[in-house]
């Protein structure tokens, strides 16, 4: 779980579901530091998932509190 706007993520699996670290709107940066990271899925809190993480390359996402969802910038 993420404590500030920019996190690094390890391993391998994918991710489905982020807890906000705050309450309300907000964006994350999130830099996934394994070679082969895993995917961002759709089956948790992100709408629109994607296959395309590149290692240690920032990936920006916005958390709308009405949908409870992030979104991928």
């Amino acid at each position: 779980a993420p404590t500030t706007r920019m996190s690094l993520v390890t391993g391998t699996i994918d991710v489905a579901t982020i807890t906000p670290p705050v309450t309300g709107h907000h964006e994350l940066v999130l830099i996934f530091t394994d070679a082969s990271p895993g995917d961002l899925v759709t089956t948790g809190n992100i709408l629109v998932g994607t296959t395309t993480v590149t290692q240690n390359a920032p990936l920006l996402l916005e958390y709308l509190p009405q949908t409870a969802k992030y979104y991928v910038k």
